[in-house]
């Protein structure tokens, strides 16, 4: 049973390997992690090196939409940067997807983003961002 569960995982992460970019899908196939596990790790470190955050969460919604388990495809980010300071939000979001142009052309399909400012911190506790129900999907 075990190599079975084994040889699904493997099928899973092949489906996702084969939306991934040729330079990435280098990396994963040298990763000793899934490749679940390593777009999420692609999607920290391209946000860190290109918005310098004071503080990132990036968490992978891909089991509440109609898609395989395991995938990485509905991606949502909170991100505080000072480089957001004096951005009105179009140009925030700009600033995601730019670092994340390569991810967005393979395999996430979905990127929700909460970009605020370091300015915009206060000291009150954030509120918490949900994203929006799944209304079906196209079952990659």
């Amino acid at each position: 049973m075990s190599g079975l569960l084994s040889f699904s995982g493997f099928l899973r992460n092949c489906k996702i390997l084969s939306r991934l970019p040729t330079p990435v899908k280098n990396d994963v196939l040298f990763s000793s992690h899934s490749a679940e596990e390593f777009i999420e790790n692609v999607v920290k470190r391209k946000l860190k090196n290109a918005l310098q955050p004071e503080f990132m969460e990036v968490v992978n919604e891909s089991a509440q939409h109609n898609v395989p388990r395991g995938s990485a495809s509905h991606i949502r980010v909170t991100v505080v940067s000072p480089l957001f300071n004096n951005k009105n939000l179009v140009q925030r979001h700009r600033l995601v997807n730019a670092a994340l142009q390569e991810e967005l052309k393979g395999p996430i399909h979905a990127l929700s983003i909460v970009a605020v400012s370091s300015s915009e911190v206060t000291e009150k506790e954030p509120e918490k961002t949900e994203s929006p129900p799944c209304r079906g999907g196209s079952g990659l």
